[in-house]
C-alpha cells in the first residue's frame, strides 16, 4: 500500500472498529500505560512550560476539569481503573 492508501472511507471505518475491539479488550491497561499524567486544568500553563523547557517528560497527559489535584495513578484519576 501507498502511503495515505489507508484514506479511504472504508479502511478507515475498519481502522475505527478494531481500535474500538482493542479498547473494550484491554483499554484499561492501554490508558494506564499510555497517559503518564492527569493534570488540574488550571495547571495547564505549568505542564506545558515544564514540557517545552524539558524539565517535564509525558508520554501523554490529560488535563482534569473536575479533580482538584494530580493523581500518580493516571487510570485511578480518570476513573479507568478495573474494581474486584
Amino acid at each position: 500500500m501507498g502511503h495515505g492508501a489507508w484514506r479511504t472511507a472504508g479502511d478507515r471505518e475498519r481502522l475505527s472498529a478494531e481500535t474500538i475491539d482493542l479498547l473494550r479488550a484491554d483499554g484499561t491497561a492501554i490508558r494506564e500505560h499510555l497517559i503518564t499524567a492527569v493534570v488540574p486544568f488550571e495547571d495547564a500553563p505549568e505542564l506545558l512550560a515544564g514540557l517545552a523547557a524539558r524539565r517535564r517528560h509525558e508520554l501523554q497527559a490529560v488535563l482534569a476539569f473536575d479533580s482538584p489535584t494530580a493523581d500518580s495513578r493516571p487510570a485511578a484519576a480518570l476513573g479507568l481503573e478495573q474494581r474486584p
